[in-house]
């Protein structure tokens, strides 16, 4: 007959194995988070969040998009502010027949580098109001969406909707002081959400 204290040993033991590989399971999960997490938040020599650093006003805001590998949000100094600086940054050593005129030129704050495999090979945009917004960038009251203005806080469904109908009237806003023209637009409210937002294409 088997004795008892050797069964208790042997379902120790066992259990103390389910519990081994169990913490292993959790380890190589969370390491497999942390990766992601690192790869999500995380551009090749720059953070993009959480971090302070795009609350700064010596940096210039940018991002890479495109057919490349190097895609994210890229803080660089205002002294290195030309395509060419923007791609040794990231890591693009291929300039894919680029001519110097074109990596010579300047890109300011909030510019958007897509980057192509044919021509035209590189496109200037500006980044999108969502991303701008998740960055404490101000949004172009001229070209947001109802959808994006509802990203700001303080204003809903229905000013939103104001501010775009009176652009729609105004065929643009010509100054960001023409909001206080909606019903219920007061200086208080401006003074919250003037932060977010600007005027014209580029700022």
């Amino acid at each position: 007959m088997m004795p008892l204290n050797w069964i208790k040993k042997v379902k120790t033991n066992a259990e103390g194995q389910i519990y081994g590989a169990c913490i292993l399971v959790l380890a190589v999960a969370l390491i497999y988070f942390v990766k992601m997490s690192f790869q999500l938040f995380y551009v090749p020599g720059r953070f993009l969040l959480p971090c302070n650093e795009s609350t700064r006003p010596d940096r210039l805001i940018v991002e890479i998009a495109g057919e490349t590998n190097r895609k994210g949000i890229y803080f660089l100094s205002p002294q290195k502010a030309k395509i060419n600086d923007l791609l040794l940054t990231a890591g693009i050593a291929e300039k894919r027949g680029l001519d110097k005129g074109l990596l010579n030129r300047s890109i300011i704050n909030g510019d958007r580098i897509v980057i192509y495999y044919n021509d035209p090979y590189i496109k200037l945009e500006r980044i999108d109001s969502e991303t701008r917004l998740a960055l404490d960038m101000p949004v172009d009251i001229n070209s947001v969406t109802v959808e994006e203005l509802m990203l700001i806080p303080g204003i809903g469904f229905k000013t939103a909707s104001a501010i775009s109908e009176l652009r729609e009237k105004k065929r643009g806003f010509s100054k960001v002081e023409d909001l206080k023209a909606i019903n219920g637009f007061g200086e208080k409210k401006f003074d919250s959400i003037k932060g977010y937002i600007y005027i014209g294409d580029r700022e």
